[in-house]
């Protein structure tokens, strides 16, 4: 595990498809390495997703939204509540990647 924690976006909805799924694997592996991995995934409300702890340091968000121009407005509120309740624990780097 290093010091640097990343904030992602994306749409890997294969995290919610259990344990042994490609995506989970994957990704992770890239969370071994991180202090803090949290990915908000752009999804629709109608799938029902519900936010997913991986690991200790590995996070996954859906964005629950209503259509396409909603979600954008949700993979940004997700990723502010995400670093707001991480803001007095976390220290160090960080990085977003989309």
């Amino acid at each position: 595990m290093s010091w640097l924690s990343v904030l992602s976006f994306g749409s890997t909805r294969g995290l919610w498809e259990g344990a042994a799924a490609e995506d989970v694997q994957r990704m992770g592996g890239y969370a071994e390495h991180l202090a803090d991995y949290v990915v908000v995934t752009n999804s629709y409300k109608r799938l029902g997703l519900k936010p997913l702890r991986l690991a200790q340091n590995f996070e996954a968000i859906p964005t629950g939204a209503f259509h396409t121009a909603h979600s954008l407005l949700d993979e940004l509120a997700g990723a502010y509540d995400s670093l707001a309740s991480r803001s007095r624990r976390v220290r160090g780097n960080s990085i977003l990647t989309l």
